[in-house]
């Protein structure tokens, strides 16, 4: 299932118009601690880049890869990762609107739990988000702030798990829970569009 880029907008977190309502603020990048936190973990051999079968342990960084390499060598660098991360920051949005369709087996997956949590490098930085998926397999994601829940996610990589309970307890394969191989970025990239996530599983 093919989706069509969805608007990126500046969520409230209540409605508008009326008390109370609030804006999230941008979250608190540290682009070369960042960096360098993600360097630390999965540039296993010590070359200077994330790159290769490094990359397969690094879901989130590896569908943003042609994004974040810049001079398309299908590596990334430090100094790639401390440029993506600015760019975070310079998008300027507290949380962005993110379309997420689940399916299992090419069927929408309905009643499923589907988590967005930070990676550990982005971890104080932002927060993680959930929702679960409708009969259409939809999932409307809240990131949960200090003050609930806000509508949106907020700019960074996330590793992503899908689970859902049974009479016979979990549905889904381990490889997108508790050994998840899933993960995704959440960036506008400035352009005022984004691309739907879409998670497509097999069992």
């Amino acid at each position: 299932m093919r989706l069509s880029p969805i608007a990126v907008l500046v969520l409230a977190a209540a409605g508008c118009g009326g008390g109370g309502s609030v804006v999230p603020p941008v979250p608190k990048y540290d682009p070369e601690s960042m960096a360098q936190a993600a360097m630390d973990q999965y540039d296993t051999n010590k070359n200077g880049m994330i790159d290769g079968k490094e990359l397969d342990f690094a879901p989130a960084l590896k569908s943003a890869l042609a994004g974040i390499d810049t001079n398309k060598d299908k590596a990334i660098s430090k100094d790639e990762l401390v440029e993506r991360f600015k760019a975070y920051h310079k998008v300027g949005v507290g949380a962005m609107s993110v379309s997420c369709v689940v399916t299992l087996n090419g069927q929408p997956l309905q009643g499923a739990k589907v988590k967005f949590i930070p990676e550990d490098c982005m971890k104080g930085s932002i927060f993680g988000g959930s929702g679960t998926s409708t009969q259409s397999g939809e999932v409307r994601l809240a990131a949960e702030g200090a003050d609930g829940y806000l509508p949106g996610l907020q700019c960074g990589l996330y590793m992503i798990t899908v689970s859902k309970s049974g009479a016979g307890g979990e549905e889904i394969p381990a490889k997108y829970n508790t050994q998840t191989t899933l993960g995704r970025e959440v960036f506008s990239a400035g352009r005022g569009t984004g691309d739907s996530i879409e998670l497509n599983l097999t069992k």
